[in-house]
């Protein structure tokens, strides 16, 4: 039996890939705290695919147990693009410049709640609607006119009013994007 059939093949590709949808959702998460556009984060993420496609793109059948270059080119491109997109919203979110650390008023353009749907399991692989649940968001508008979306818990969102000014704290990034540091203040 070669590696390629193994049962620790299959595990180390699941621990992989379970990986990069993991940086991919820190990578959103940095996001949702970087006044940029989202497409400028996304840039550093595929030139680190593609760049390193040619080189690994066909290492990837001995995990994946696949040997044709489609699906060996999509899963290198998921992971490598996952982790450079979390890298480099995090090098830029963690290495801030505290020095620049900015008390910035902000106006609250619109207040409003998404509705999600809570599911609970009920057998192994079945999962029924439980009801709903609600996060809470303020759109802001900074001092250079720029908006930014950011998640605020429901005490906040409650004594907010459409048109007051937050106040937010803001540095400068290590590659240059600003970071909501401290959150919306109350």
């Amino acid at each position: 039996m070669s590696f390629k059939d193994s049962k620790f093949s299959t595990v180390l590709l699941i621990v992989v890939m379970g990986a990069a949808f993991m940086m991919l959702a820190g990578g959103i998460a940095l996001y949702h705290l970087t006044l940029t556009k989202w497409w400028i984060p996304v840039i550093p993420g595929a030139v680190a695919a593609i760049a390193t496609l040619p080189a690994f793109y066909n290492k990837w059948d001995v995990l994946t147990g696949v040997s044709s270059n489609w699906v060996n080119m999509l899963c290198h491109v998921f992971v490598a693009g996952s982790v450079g997109y979390f890298l480099f919203l995090g090098v830029n979110f963690w290495c801030a410049d505290a020095g620049t650390d900015v008390a910035e008023k902000a106006e609250v353009v619109e207040k409003f709640q998404k509705s999600h749907t809570r599911y609970r399991r009920v057998s192994r692989r079945t999962r029924v609607a439980d009801g709903h649940y609600y996060t809470y968001h303020l759109m802001l508008r900074l001092e250079d006119g720029e908006e930014k979306e950011v998640s605020v818990p429901l005490k906040t969102y409650n004594r907010t009013r459409t048109g007051s000014m937050r106040e937010i704290h803001v540095q400068k990034g290590a590659l240059g994007m600003r970071v909501i540091k401290l959150g919306v203040g109350s």
